[in-house]
């Protein structure tokens, strides 16, 4: 009896205990989730990240970690953000969230990112995300899914197309040779500013340097940014004229240069552009036909 009264005894400590401090810390968890979680059963914010433990759990973060996904935003920022505790670039663009929140980009969504980092070749990548959609080109040809075309840029770093996936995205085939695609050069940055917060891009693809058929590199590619002022990818093929021939056979750019192809957020070829579309510069039709896609996008 003094036993089972010893145990019954105990017992009524332990349910008296469990009565008064099943939550100690008050954060709205119980003991035996305290322990199982590996939390702190005497600090309501056992990370000390401004969460409680409880709130951790319901949003879907480590009450133990202060950045559950180590992308340099604390839980806490990624809750006030609305962005993915568990993942380190909510939006995919290839900037991480803390990046974003630090350059006052919005981490929820692709369109917006550090525009700063574009003067140094920060791109965005969505490469990721063009993967999970099982994005592939199917030809050449205008409502064709662009094949994904392998460049280098200004910055001698290797550069895909499909890593623009989801944006608008206007590719100007030009020559360093070609009077006409040098004064288009000089519209492009005013352009690419007016538009890029509606998610538009700019790449130039040079053919050539000054010479007629001699491949630019990256020294080229720097000056052409330079002349220009340009913050969008100055891009060379890996394979000379290679996919510019198989614009050109599809007759997107006809014979001569510049010429220019708009594709949609999807990579799809929407349209294409000389230097002029009936005595009107091409820049005010294209600005018109991206906010058009944008507009039909959000219907």
């Amino acid at each position: 009896m003094l036993k089972k009264t010893t145990i019954l005894l105990f017992g009524s400590l332990i349910l008296l205990n469990v009565g008064c401090t099943n939550d100690a810390d008050e954060d709205g968890l119980t003991l035996a989730q305290e322990a199982e979680l590996g939390t702190d059963d005497t600090k309501a914010d056992t990370d000390g990240d401004g969460l409680t433990d409880l709130e951790e759990v319901e949003f879907g973060s480590n009450p133990t970690l202060v950045d559950t996904d180590d992308d340099g935003l604390n839980d806490k920022g990624e809750y006030t953000a609305k962005s993915n505790p568990a993942m380190p670039d909510t939006d995919m663009d290839g900037f991480l969230d803390g990046e974003e929140v630090d350059a006052d980009s919005d981490p929820l969504h692709h369109h917006s990112y550090p525009f700063d980092g574009l003067s140094k070749g920060m791109w965005p990548d969505r490469s990721a995300a063009a993967e999970a959609n099982a994005l592939f080109g199917t030809g050449w040809g205008e409502g064709k899914v662009m094949p994904n075309i392998e460049l280098i840029d200004q910055f001698d770093v290797a550069f895909n197309l499909h890593q623009l996936y989801g944006y608008y995205i206007l590719l100007d085939f030009s020559a360093g040779w070609c009077g006409p695609c040098r004064n288009a050069a000089t519209h492009a940055q005013e352009l690419f500013e007016d538009l890029r917060d509606v998610g538009f891009m700019v790449v130039h693809v040079l053919l050539d340097t000054n010479s007629q058929g001699q491949a630019p590199d990256s020294t080229f590619l720097q000056s052409w940014q330079d002349d220009y002022e340009l913050t969008f990818p100055v891009c060379a093929e890996k394979e000379h004229r290679t996919n510019t021939q198989h614009t050109i056979n599809a007759g997107l750019g006809g014979w001569s240069i510049p010429f220019m192809v708009l594709l949609t957020d999807e990579m799809v070829i929407d349209s294409a552009y000389g230097s002029q579309v009936n005595g009107v510069p091409s820049e005010e039709v294209i600005k018109e036909r991206v906010l058009e896609l944008v507009a039909e996008e959000e219907e």
